[in-house]
């Protein structure tokens, strides 16, 4: 290899470094760069679930915006908070599972509702309208997150459900009986995450790298031509 083509190579190199820099979202944050309207209706945990409408975003702010989980998201029937995985996806619809432990309620019940306590399998669906899921690790981003909205527009809304099954059909979270109050909790924090060619700390420094390559490869063509 030829010191010309040594060059050629390291500037490749540095380009990609550059590309990679850019390409890395930062987040999660509230609000996005260029700020957003949000406005919100329903319960999670109640029948129809609560629905998210995100409006007024400035798409001249970032160059790319995505929205997804901040934190885990969890839910439980026993007072206490179990993480939910994320399982799969559609172009809309994201649907993360889990366990709880349940007492039943019912004193005719399997369990008597004396204390004994049963396992209850656990859903969340997030369910996005004007945007869609795309792969978290696909755009730099930890792939424990699943999914990520990838918003392309100036709004969007997202509907979160909370469901359980204890062997009689999914229902709402809330709607599952209890033998006392606070024992049926849930939690969901999201974020925005974007990209943005300015600013990225990186960047600058790849830039002047690539200069003074360039250079020395003009020097080096010049060179090769008088010879």
């Amino acid at each position: 290899m030829n010191r010309f083509t040594k060059v050629c190579s390291f500037l490749l190199l540095l380009g990609s470094s550059l590309n990679w820099a850019i390409a890395t979202p930062t987040g999660p944050l509230y609000p996005p760069p260029g700020g957003v309207t949000l406005g919100s209706s329903g319960s999670s945990g109640a029948p129809g679930g609560r629905t998210f409408t995100y409006s007024a975003l400035n798409p001249s702010s970032y160059d790319d915006l995505y929205w997804g989980l901040a934190a885990p998201v969890s839910a439980g029937l026993n007072g206490s908070l179990n993480t939910l995985t994320f399982a799969s996806a559609t172009a809309t619809t994201a649907t993360f599972t889990g366990t709880t432990l349940w007492q039943d309620a019912d004193p005719f019940g399997g369990l008597g509702g004396t204390g004994g306590m049963m396992s209850v399998n656990l859903q969340f669906i997030l369910t996005l309208t004007g945007a869609s899921f795309v792969s978290a690790g696909s755009v730099g981003l930890s792939p424990t997150l699943g999914v990520v909205a990838d918003v392309n527009g100036t709004s969007f809304t997202a509907n979160l459900q909370f469901l359980a099954n204890y062997g009689s059909g999914w229902m709402a979270l809330n709607n599952v009986e209890q033998l006392g109050s606070g024992r049926t909790v849930s939690n969901f924090s999201g974020g925005f995450y974007y990209t943005d060619s300015v600013g990225v700390p990186d960047s600058g420094a790849t830039v002047g790298l690539l200069g003074l390559a360039g250079l020395a490869l003009v020097g080096m063509r010049r060179r090769a031509q008088r010879a």
